[in-house]
């Protein structure tokens, strides 16, 4: 029970964080600096996203994206070598023909959203610098039936621009805001990740599904 707790308190003027058990003191100006910069990162709000809810897995609501945003292609599990990792790669989970490049994850845990962020950032800066996975991934996607709509990873340079991640976080978010809700060390690595990204020139917008409203769409700051 006490690895399951995480928030931030105040004790004598100093801003603690515990994160699944451990309690971190935290300079107050960081935090400040930390939850504004959040504020300021785009939420994707315009896409149908699916219902979800608290039953709701994360196939099905990987499958019900590809479906309501299409075209686009189901790419969760759909592995993809490179010649810079030793692992083979999750391009992403849903892939549009808008060159869109989704992340999704239906927890709030830190674990949990540190892989979903790892995996974003790895997935694009190989797109980014690795020819050879940009034609396995042509290849790949040729394979889930790809039509000329998603013939945008070749051997040719990838321009960064014209990409956008997006990460979305399935979870009870009961109207809070990325800083509200996110654990600590989540909003920093968020942060860290989506201005990693940016400098990349590649787009990075979040988009927040509410299980407690069982309808799509994102939530509003």
């Amino acid at each position: 029970m006490w690895r399951c707790i995480t928030g931030e308190f105040q004790f004598n003027g100093t801003t603690y964080v515990i994160d699944e058990g451990e309690i971190f003191e935290v300079s107050s100006d960081y935090l400040t600096g930390l939850d504004e910069s959040l504020s300021r990162l785009p939420l994707c709000e315009e896409l149908p996203w699916p219902r979800a809810t608290t039953q709701t897995s994360e196939d099905s609501f990987n499958k019900a994206t590809a479906q309501e945003l299409a075209p686009a292609l189901l790419m969760d599990k759909k592995l993809v070598n490179s010649r810079m990792q030793t692992t083979p790669v999750e391009v992403c989970d849903v892939l549009t023909a808008s060159h869109q490049l989704i992340h999704a994850k239906l927890k709030f845990g830190s674990r949990d959203l540190s892989h979903l962020f790892s995996q974003g950032f790895v997935a694009a800066t190989l797109l980014q610098s690795d020819s050879i996975f940009r034609e396995a991934t042509h290849k790949k996607i040729k394979e889930l039936g790809g039509g000329d709509d998603f013939g945008f990873f070749d051997a040719a340079n990838l321009q960064a621009s014209q990409f956008e991640v997006i990460y979305v976080i399935v979870a009870p978010w009961r109207g809070r805001s990325l800083a509200e809700a996110l654990p600590f060390f989540s909003k920093a690595n968020l942060l860290r990740t989506a201005e990693e990204l940016i400098n990349r020139g590649f787009k990075v917008s979040l988009s927040r599904i509410d299980t407690n409203q069982g309808s799509g769409g994102s939530a509003h700051s």
